[in-house]
């Protein structure tokens, strides 16, 4: 049987069409760009020279209907992508994507991810949930609240336990500032993993330095 299919881009979706009745979508969304992100001090007003950054996304998976409905659609939410950015640096954030199958032009089957809030960490402040990133100068100055040291220890050892497990509870997951009422899935890569030990401990060895 000869199927004849071709290939159209629409709005900077790559689609192809089999004239079987389904079509496979794929997308990669627009990242948030910020040309300068900036991190400073709440009190008194100086550079953070650099933070760690872990961004969650919201995923959608399962079926969802021409006619808006979702009811199909399964969400859960995971961190990935961490990362050091440094004061100054341009910052860009994975947008999500979009793969999936519409059928017959009736229902889309597949997943669907979405930026979500970033988890700002910074040795010696409060941590940071940015729920809305995309948003204007989110990061254009950035403050954060400084913590006495033994304050910040305690908060930085916790934030550093909880990002070295696989999955956060829902309460875990509120203590980074993530909302969710589902687990959370942690999908950092072992290279992330180092990244976020190897800072952590710095930061830690510094704090400590300044109690002794």
């Amino acid at each position: 049987m000869l199927i004849i299919q071709r290939m159209v881009v629409v709005s900077g979706v790559f689609v192809v069409i089999w004239f079987s009745g389904c079509v496979p979508l794929a997308e990669q969304k627009d990242p948030v760009r910020i040309n300068a992100a900036r991190f400073m001090d709440g009190s008194s007003g100086a550079t953070i020279s650099e933070v760690l950054l872990v961004p969650s996304f919201t995923v959608y998976t399962g079926i969802a209907t021409g006619h808006g409905s979702s009811g199909g659609m399964f969400e859960s939410v995971r961190l990935e992508d961490a990362r050091v950015q440094r004061s100054g640096e341009v910052l860009s954030l994975d947008g999500g994507s979009v793969i999936g199958i519409w059928w017959a032009f009736m229902a889309v089957t597949g997943r669907y991810s979405n930026l979500g809030s970033v988890l700002v960490v910074a040795p010696g402040y409060r941590q940071n949930s940015v729920e809305h990133p995309w948003a204007e100068r989110a990061f254009e100055p950035l403050v954060l609240e400084p913590l006495l040291p033994q304050e910040a220890i305690a908060e930085l050892e916790q934030i550093h336990r909880l990002l070295d497990l696989d999955t956060l509870s829902t309460d875990d997951a509120a203590r980074l500032g993530i909302r969710s009422e589902q687990p959370v899935s942690i999908q950092l890569t072992r290279s992330e993993r180092e990244t976020i030990r190897s800072f952590v401990s710095g930061g830690l060895a510094d704090l400590r330095a300044r109690t002794k």
